[in-house]
This record gives structure tokens, C-alpha cells and sequence, in this order.
């Protein structure tokens, strides 16, 4: 994962979502590098953060 994803991701649950009950987490595949394919979208999904341990 790049390093500026991981801390935009990082900020999210820390403190940019304040939020018990959703969480920032990449979906597999999301990421791919730019050099190799530019046209391709980063996504960060919001997820439930129900049974899942901070």
C-alpha cells in the first residue's frame, strides 16, 4: 500500500471519522501503482466497525 494511502486511511480512524461505528480499511485490489496503471481509482471504503476490535 503507499505510504500517503496508509496515512490518509490512518487519519480517517484515528480521528477524521470519530466514529465507534464506521472505519476506513482499503478493499483488495483497490490499489495498484500509477506508473503501472494511471487510470486506475483509489478507492477507501467506509465499513461497519460492528465486531471488530480497535
Amino acid at each position: 500500500m503507499g505510504e500517503i494511502l496508509k496515512k490518509l486511511i490512518d487519519f480517517l480512524n484515528t480521528g477524521g471519522l470519530n466514529s465507534h461505528f464506521m472505519r476506513a480499511e482499503m478493499c483488495p485490489g483497490d490499489f495498484l501503482e500509477p506508473g503501472i496503471a494511471p487510470e486506475k481509482t483509489i478507492f477507501v471504503h467506509l465499513v461497519s466497525n460492528q465486531n471488530k476490535s480497535h
